[in-house]
């Protein structure tokens, strides 16, 4: 038995599925309401609340870059077969990195640590994905695979979801143009391409040095 005046705290949690929500465009919030009737009260004095249900998305626009100003895309170029992850909007600021894995026949996500687990979307003909089933928060796109003839981002690129600046909330859909620059890319710090360098001076550089102590001793005779 519970004191007058005492607070009673309820909490659940619901699986919003693919589903629930539709694509449509009207500017209609789905609404969930919570009814509760405690025993003691007269009928009609029921206690409620609403809160919105939405889902967040991330439509990824990949095209090339524009000829005269490389951090612009060109969108009469779009991009097919650039293949790209998800890493959690919380993870990056700690010390492991989690990725989205999407289950699509129900839409839900779950992060994983493992990067080849992630469920990896490649661009269309439009040069358009979708990740979908997302929460407001930011979240990064890494790049795995960059379009033939086109190098592959080095870092990854935040978006940000934000519903409290969103009117329709029934499906969020959030842009994210993505540019990719054509030429030729030098393999990362320490691989092989880098490596063979560094090799190839360093002998060079031996070869030289004993070759002026051979010819020194050789005039000091």
């Amino acid at each position: 038995m519970y004191a007058n005046g005492a607070v009673l705290t309820i909490t659940y949690t619901a699986t919003v599925t693919k589903d629930i929500l539709t694509d449509d465009t009207a500017a209609v919030n789905h609404t969930n309401e919570i009814t509760i009737t405690p025993n003691d009260e007269e009928p009609g004095n029921d206690d409620k609340t609403t809160a919105d249900v939405y889902t967040g998305k991330i439509k990824v626009q990949k095209y090339a870059a524009d000829k005269d100003n490389a951090t612009l895309a060109d969108k009469t170029k779009p991009l097919a077969g650039a293949k790209f992850i998800l890493a959690d909007k919380e993870s990056m600021e700690a010390t492991g990195v989690k990725y989205a894995k999407i289950d699509d026949s129900t839409g839900k996500v779950t992060w994983v640590d493992d990067k080849t687990q992630a469920t990896t979307r490649t661009t269309d003909a439009n040069g358009e994905i979708m990740f979908e089933g997302l929460d407001d928060g930011t979240y990064y796109l890494e790049e795995i695979e960059a379009p033939a003839g086109y190098n592959k981002l080095n870092a990854r690129q935040a978006v940000k979801i934000n519903a409290a600046t969103t009117e329709n909330k029934t499906n969020i859909t959030q842009p994210a143009e993505v540019v990719n620059k054509t030429g030729a890319q030098l393999p990362s710090t320490g691989g092989i391409g880098t490596t063979i360098f560094y090799v190839v001076g360093s002998i060079l550089m031996l070869a030289a040095v004993v070759l002026f102590v051979t010819k020194k001793r050789s005039a000091e005779r």
